[in-house]
């Protein structure tokens, strides 16, 4: 199996506090204060639905977390499914940082414990990067007509992204490598379940292309 590098921790805990920072008042506005434009009020009320033993969608897994999340409740009084959908989203977003240098320190980079601030500041502008929408700002319009890299409103779309880069990355390392690992077969199986109970959107492009580049090889 490929050795994993390291990468300088302070430096790694810098920037997940600054992906707190930006990130976490951007949740909030999505969950509390927009009235429009954000899809985390459906989920998390969903999420209501499944205590009551009704899967409210065919791809559940926010739900699921946002209900073991509020069970927190026990522990710190006032973690409700809102609160519980926000931690969950914070977290999201962490993880999806800390995958992104993963994948780069190990892609990328050929001495990524020298470059510790390069890998981390690639990851952070791809999480945070945007079409460039001066002209529609007038109209308030930061979406619509535009190839949007980063969706912020949609909370599955949150869950999909580093599991999916995660799986797309482990797919890659199994296809180049003439022995596989039995490890990374599981761990690629376990990732393909969690991304279809995400968002299926993912799997549905990756299955026809990994089932054409298996049976070329």
């Amino acid at each position: 199996m490929m050795k994993t590098p390291r990468i300088s921790n302070y430096k790694i805990i810098l920037f997940c506090i600054l992906v707190i920072v930006v990130f976490a008042p951007l949740i909030y506005q999505m969950i509390w204060v927009r009235s429009s434009g954000t899809d985390y009020p459906t989920h998390i009320i969903l999420s209501t639905n499944f205590t009551h033993m009704r899967i409210p969608t065919p791809h559940f897994l926010f739900q699921l977390l946002v209900i073991l999340a509020s069970r927190l409740r026990y522990v710190v009084p006032g973690v409700d499914y809102f609160v519980s959908g926000f931690l969950i989203s914070l977290f999201l977003y962490l993880f999806l940082f800390l995958a992104l240098c993963y994948c780069f320190s190990v892609l990328v980079f050929k001495a990524p414990q020298d470059r510790p601030l390069d890998i981390c500041f690639v990851a952070f502008s791809l999480m945070i990067i945007a079409p460039i929408n001066v002209f529609t700002l007038y109209q308030q319009n930061l979406y619509h007509g535009y190839i949007v890299p980063n969706a912020y409103h949609n909370p599955t779309m949150v869950l999909l992204k580093p599991i999916a880069l995660l799986h797309f990355f482990l797919s890659l390392r199994l296809i180049s490598q003439k022995k596989d690992h039995l490890l990374d077969i599981l761990i690629l199986a376990l990732l393909t379940v969690f991304s279809a109970l995400a968002k299926p959107n993912y799997l549905i492009v990756w299955l026809p292309v990994v089932v054409f580049f298996e049976g070329k090889r």
